[in-house]
């Protein structure tokens, strides 16, 4: 008889994974997922900056920090930074563009 080992999802591997990557896991202090999701936010502004604005690329990489804010923070957290995400890729980026 072959052993195999069990599927990822069955061991826990996957949902380890989910909680490191979604900041969910209680050993992220949320003083460093508040960190993490700033420096989120300034790098999906300096990437569309630097590729020509909204204009010329599309800003939706900030949904992949709001989401990641709402998985940690709840509806409070999604509210303040999808707020902040769009002074970031709305007004300020379509002045640099046209």
């Amino acid at each position: 008889m072959t052993h195999t080992s069990p599927p990822p999802e069955e061991d826990g591997r996957v949902e380890r994974w989910t909680d490191a990557v979604l900041l969910l896991s209680g050993s992220v202090p949320s003083y460093l997922a508040v960190t993490l999701i700033l420096l989120g936010l300034l790098t999906c502004y300096a990437v569309t900056y630097r590729l020509g604005g909204a204009g010329s690329v599309a800003p939706g990489w900030f949904a992949l920090v709001v989401l990641t804010a709402a998985a940690r923070f709840r509806y409070v957290g999604a509210l303040i930074v999808s707020a902040a995400a769009t002074g970031l890729a709305g007004a300020s980026l379509r002045r640099i563009a046209g």
